[in-house]
């Protein structure tokens, strides 16, 4: 699992905050557990929360889409979410009801709230974010469309290079007649 665990202090954020998203412009992470998205993507993601003598503790993949809740080390709850933005598990114990909410905000920057609920009441919020490595600087929605394009025009540019290799016979000679179809379009 992860190395990198949450754990819940004084930080409980009200309900209305799972619907902020990193998209606001707002700027302010502080109360966002950053993680390097390479790691993330490896060992998953793991939130803890804890409840009097209780550690509740929520582990997500972000390869599998599985997720696993323990509560003392013990499994209550395992899914495999790969295709729903939205995951709940909900588990009895000492006859209390207990729900854990997972949220995908936003599909772009990595952005996952992890909620619990005791009896119907919230309890609180975490939040993760993914980072673009040791700088711990978030991803946003400018980044990735970055990334997206230099990735394409990569794909692009190896993708016809091998294309060529496999296709034309005599490769200089077609380069040649492909830089004067090139000049004569932009003269």
């Amino acid at each position: 699992m992860n190395n990198s665990k949450m754990t819940a202090e004084n930080n409980t954020q009200p309900e209305s905050a799972t619907s902020e998203s990193l998209d606001n412009q707002s700027g302010n992470y502080d109360d966002y557990h950053k993680e390097d998205s390479k790691k993330a993507f490896l060992n998953g993601r793991t939130f803890e929360f804890k409840d009097g003598s209780l550690l509740i503790e929520c582990w997500v993949s972000s390869f599998s889409g599985k997720e696993i809740i323990k509560v003392n080390g013990q499994p209550v709850s395992t899914k495999r979410n790969l295709f729903k933005r939205q995951s709940l598990h909900s588990f009895v114990l000492e006859g209390v009801r207990y729900e854990v909410e997972l949220n995908v905000i936003s599909m772009m920057t990595g952005e996952l709230h992890c909620v619990l609920i005791k009896d119907g009441t919230h309890l609180e919020t975490r939040k993760n974010i993914l980072t673009t490595g040791k700088d711990q600087i978030p991803y946003n929605a400018k980044t990735v469309k970055k990334d997206i394009v230099i990735y394409a025009a990569l794909g692009f540019i190896f993708g016809f290079t091998a294309s060529l290799l496999v296709l034309v016979d005599d490769v200089p000679a077609f380069l040649d007649k492909m830089g004067q179809v090139f000049i004569k379009l932009f003269n």
